[in-house]
Order: C-alpha cells, then sequence, then structure tokens
C-alpha cells in the first residue's frame, strides 16, 4: 500500500490503517479518522477560491498549526475578514467601528450576508471538493452560521466524539495578525507508508488567540456560568501558551491586547451574573481576572476531567491544578503589565 492515497484505500483497509497508526501513536483511533477529515476540510478550504479571505483561529489552529498543544480539536474556527466581506463597511483597517451602533449596523450585515454566502456559495465549494477527492460527506446545518460536514465512521459511535466536522464561521474580525503554515495529518506520523491529507492554511497569530482565549475566561469568571462542553479547553490551551516562547510576545503587545479588547466590547457584548455589561478594557488595564472560584471551578475542572478521560487532551496532559496555577501566574503577570502601562500611559 506504500505511496496510495488513505481514501483510495477500500473502507476495511482504512480502518486497519488507522488501528496501526492508533497502536504506533497512542491516540484513540476515531480520533486520527476525525484528524484526516480535519485536514481534508481545511485542504478544500484553503484551495478554493476564498483562500486569501479567510482566517483560521482557535484552539485547532493551536494545534494543528502551531503544535503548541496537543489536544484534539475537531470545531475548525474561520473567520472571513470583515473588512473584505462587508465591502464599504464602515470601520477602520482593525474592524473597529466608529460607534455602537455602527457595531450594531455592522452585525446585523453580517448576520443577513454570512448565512446566504455559506448556503450559496461555501457549501457548494465544500460539496465539489470532497467529491472531486473521492469523500464521501454529507452538509447540513445546525444553525446560520455553521457548517457541518457530517462523514461515515470507521469505528463504533462515540458520543463526545462525533463524526463530523464543524465549522463556525465568523465576519466580525479581520482574523490579523496571521501566517501562513502547512500542516499534516496525526497519522502521518505514524510512517504507514500511505499518503494522507494536507493543507497550507491561514492562522491567526497566536498571540492573538492568546488574548482572544484570555479574555473568554475573564468573561466566564465573570459570569460563572458553563454555557458548553469543553470550554476549560481555553484555560488547557492558555497553560500551553504560557509555557511556550509566544507567552512573551502575548505579553508585551499591550497595543494587541487592547485591540481584542476594544474590538470584543463592539461585538461581543457579554453581561457578568448580575446583568452588567462586562467591560473588556478592565481586563487589558489591570483587573483581569483568569481563574473563577466556587462552584464555577468546580464545574470547569469536572468539564477539564470528561475532555481527559474522553481522550481529547493527551495522555501526559497537565492536571487541572497545574492548568489553574498557570492562569493565576499569568493573571497576576498580565495585571501587573497591562496596569503599570495604565498608569505611564
Amino acid at each position: 500500500m506504500s505511496g496510495e492515497s488513505f481514501f483510495d484505500l477500500k473502507r476495511g483497509q482504512q480502518r486497519d490503517a488507522l488501528l496501526a497508526a492508533s497502536a504506533t501513536l497512542g491516540r484513540e483511533p476515531h480520533i486520527l479518522e476525525k484528524d484526516i477529515m480535519v485536514v481534508a476540510t481545511l485542504d478544500a478550504v484553503y484551495t478554493s477560491a476564498f483562500r486569501d479571505l479567510l482566517y483560521f483561529k482557535g484552539g485547532t489552529s493551536l494545534s494543528k498549526v502551531y503544535r503548541l498543544i496537543d489536544r484534539f480539536s475537531e470545531d475548525l474556527d474561520l473567520t472571513y475578514d470583515m473588512t473584505k466581506f462587508l465591502d464599504g463597511g464602515n470601520f477602520d483597517e482593525d474592524g473597529i467601528p466608529p460607534s455602537g451602533s455602527q457595531a450594531s449596523k455592522l452585525t446585523e450585515m453580517v448576520r443577513k450576508r454570512l448565512p446566504e454566502w455559506i448556503k450559496g456559495e461555501f457549501a457548494p465549494m465544500m460539496a465539489r471538493a470532497m467529491a472531486d477527492k473521492g469523500i464521501k460527506v454529507t452538509l447540513a446545518y445546525n444553525s446560520s452560521e455553521t457548517l457541518n460536514v457530517d462523514f461515515e465512521s470507521r469505528f463504533d459511535g462515540h458520543s463526545y466524539v462525533r463524526s463530523s466536522v464543524l465549522l463556525e464561521f465568523g465576519a466580525r474580525s479581520t482574523g490579523r495578525p496571521a501566517e501562513e503554515h502547512a500542516i499534516i495529518c496525526d497519522a502521518a506520523q505514524a510512517n504507514t507508508g500511505l499518503v494522507f491529507p494536507t493543507a497550507s492554511v491561514h492562522a491567526m497569530a497566536v498571540e492573538r488567540t492568546f488574548w482572544e482565549k484570555a479574555t473568554a475566561a475573564h468573561v466566564y469568571c465573570l459570569q460563572q456560568n458553563l454555557k458548553k462542553d469543553r470550554f476549560s479547553r481555553h484555560w488547557h490551551d492558555l497553560h500551553y501558551i504560557y509555557k511556550s516562547k509566544h507567552w512573551a510576545s502575548a505579553l508585551e503587545d499591550a497595543e494587541l491586547a487592547r485591540k481584542v479588547a476594544r474590538h470584543k466590547s463592539f461585538f461581543f457584548k457579554e453581561k457578568d451574573k448580575d446583568g452588567q455589561i462586562v467591560d473588556y478594557g478592565k481586563a487589558v488595564s489591570g483587573e483581569i481576572v483568569m481563574v473563577p472560584s466556587g462552584t464555577a471551578l468546580k464545574e470547569l475542572e469536572k468539564d477539564y476531567r470528561i475532555m481527559q478521560e474522553s481522550g481529547i487532551t493527551a495522555a501526559d496532559a497537565p492536571d487541572f491544578g497545574a492548568v489553574v496555577q498557570s492562569c493565576k501566574e499569568m493573571e497576576v503577570a498580565i495585571n501587573s503589565a497591562l496596569g503599570s502601562a495604565r498608569k505611564r500611559a
């Protein structure tokens, strides 16, 4: 089978290849299977006419692009550069509108146009691209700004790992700063002799991803409400960024931190547990909170444990206590650095 494409194999052979790769790599075969579909989906995106308009971000970019985390990430976050999507819109080069009322108008435009673009242009492209590759998928919608690329698994069902690649779209950001990167399938590291999909993507810079996740953690600490499964992934990812070379550059980039906070204050308004609007500015001026307390901390720990037990995180992933400790240290460092910067200003 040397040199053959994985997708040219018969279904039983594909299953055997995944089992062999699983034995070599120590990863569950159904996770390796889904990772292949993730890369194949990204390849379809970035060999399309939309490649220069879409930016790949989030936890999956940290694992697949930057190799900062060893966490299975099944959802693809894609940002359509709003300055190109809403051609002629009233905003600056960073996608920041001049006022809250303008932000509301832009948001309404995105809510109308983005679903139309997904169904009218993107989904037909994805269907054609997958068919051309000989990959059998079914496209489905579970919300107006998402697209599911469903596939038939070669293994029994796993409730925590769906046989579907979820693409989540946004068009209320520029997606920048970003970098060009090549990615491969995890199964390719098993040296099976097979050819697996690859992709070349535009990925959001780690430093911006850090501030996106840090402010998301801040909001959770103020809301104390776990709205979805696997939300603890943000703290897991922040821990790994903290342990990487990117932590220093993220901490030093106060301007980027302020841009993220300002952008979220316009387009991602949230309320705290008392119903008050969250002031993102406080998160980047010496008052960020990254570790919750009480029940909110216990719920986060439970969610993290489920991720570990389901094979979403690597076998050697840090325990929750280590993650919390890293986030406490980051919280202190950020508040010291950005609080001092505010005083100097």
